[in-house]
């Protein structure tokens, strides 16, 4: 039976929607039957109590019923131990609805001939239904002919039962024509080889790459070479996250890698950095990169925070501004006339920096980080006056009530008129 794509990964449960036409005809019940069916399971539940056992002769009673659906509400009932005598019996009968609650019941006893019956004369449905059946033991020959399966929805369904596949099928999954099957070998591939690693991470669909990606952890010298030469700039990115104690020449590679991504992963990598190396990427023209070298700088020169603080991305600003550092008043003065707002923010957060009364006159402002910041640390710069205006034109309760609060403590009621203040 030919299909079409299937979805990627979480294929839905419901095969039956995909079997096509014909087979879902087959499967699908009359009408005046389903009357019958739900009578029936109502019936069971409130006589089952679900905790019990199954007495035997409850089971071969069902089980002899002339109701069809009898049979099926006792086979697809968890608590029902079939025995060998009783699946021979249920397979001679041949309905389809009978095999296809005989393929999900977890404790049947199947000869290996009643396996096949199921696996390949029901139809895709009850194929899939036994595959994923993990009571039902399959033959290695079973196995190769659901790898070699037509149906995307077989072939996915054996890849849950990983540890039977060989080697030889787990590399012509990795190479199925189906993104999804693809997809479903990576999620699952275990001691996977180079070989196999590289064809993954090197796969068309970025959905399949992005899950490779989980196979490179802590790669050998003989990966990381290979993995360098990826045309896929996430997969070398997640390879510089990756690596633990990087040769001089792979780590140059890497910091050199066109794509800023990256580089900036490759910042990390780096264990004692020299300032030419610090100051090379600090000034990188990738914000990207220049964010991720400010983890290196330690002690930072009144230059370096001239231009970090300044930066023109608003990230990597702020990165700088968190640095531990103590800016002169002029600096400062600097800062305030050409900083962002975010930027600015973050200083008046930074315990390494004191902004003098006249300073924060000036960062008054309507931006709210400033404002918030302003009150929180620098409250007693802040005239009443200021602290009423915050709490009438400002939007932001956060703001407010850091300045409601500053004003109790004061003694100031903040409901009268800011004028009489």
């Amino acid at each position: 039976m030919k299909s079409d794509t299937i979805p990627f990964i979480g294929i839905s449960n419901d095969k039956d929607a995909f079997l096509g036409q014909e087979m879902r005809e087959s499967l699908r019940f009359r009408g005046d039957v389903h009357s019958t069916t739900i009578t029936y399971s109502r019936k069971k539940r409130d006589a089952f109590n679900p905790k019990r056992e199954l007495d035997p002769e409850e089971i071969r009673e069902a089980l002899e019923s002339s109701e069809i659906y009898d049979v099926i509400e006792i086979i697809k009932d968890k608590r029902c131990k079939l025995t060998k005598d009783q699946c021979d019996e249920l397979f001679k009968r041949g309905n389809i609805h009978i095999m296809k609650a005989l393929s999900s019941n977890p404790s049947v006893d199947l000869t290996s001939e009643q396996v096949d019956a199921l696996l390949f004369k029901y139809g895709d449905s009850i194929k899939c239904s036994t595959i994923e059946n993990m009571s039902i033991k399959l033959t290695p020959e079973q196995v190769e002919r659901c790898t070699l399966d037509e149906n995307p929805y077989v072939r996915k369904s054996i890849i849950e039962r990983y540890e039977v596949l060989t080697s030889k099928q787990k590399d012509r999954l990795i190479s199925d024509p189906e993104p999804a099957i693809r997809g479903e070998m990576a999620l699952n591939l275990q001691d996977a080889t180079i070989e196999q690693i590289d064809r993954l991470t090197r796969d068309s669909d970025s959905r399949v790459r992005k899950i490779s990606l989980r196979l490179i952890d802590d790669p050998s010298s003989e990966l990381i070479d290979v993995l360098l030469e990826n045309p896929h700039s996430e997969v070398r990115e997640a390879l510089a996250k990756s690596i633990k104690d990087p040769s001089p020449d792979v780590l140059d590679k890497l910091l050199n890698d066109p794509v800023p991504e990256v580089r900036a992963a490759a910042v990390g990598l780096i264990k004692e950095p020299t300032p030419e190396i610090i100051e090379k990427l600090t000034t990188n023209p990738h914000p990207k990169v220049r964010l991720s070298a400010v983890s290196l700088v330690k002690n930072p020169t009144p230059a370096q925070m001239d231009r970090g603080v300044c930066d023109p991305d608003r990230e990597v600003a702020k990165a700088w501004a968190s640095l531990p550092y103590s800016p002169s008043t002029s600096q400062l003065d600097r800062w305030i006339a050409n900083a962002d707002p975010k930027a600015l923010a973050t200083l008046l957060n930074n315990s390494e920096v004191r902004f003098t009364k006249r300073q924060i006159g000036l960062l008054m402002s309507n931006d709210i980080d400033i404002m918030k910041a302003v009150v929180n640390n620098y409250a007693h710069y802040v005239k009443d006056s200021d602290l009423m205006k915050i709490v009438k034109e400002t939007d932001k309760l956060s703001v407010q009530d850091l300045a409601l609060k500053v004003l109790k403590d004061r003694g100031v009621d903040p409901l009268k008129d800011v004028m009489s203040l």
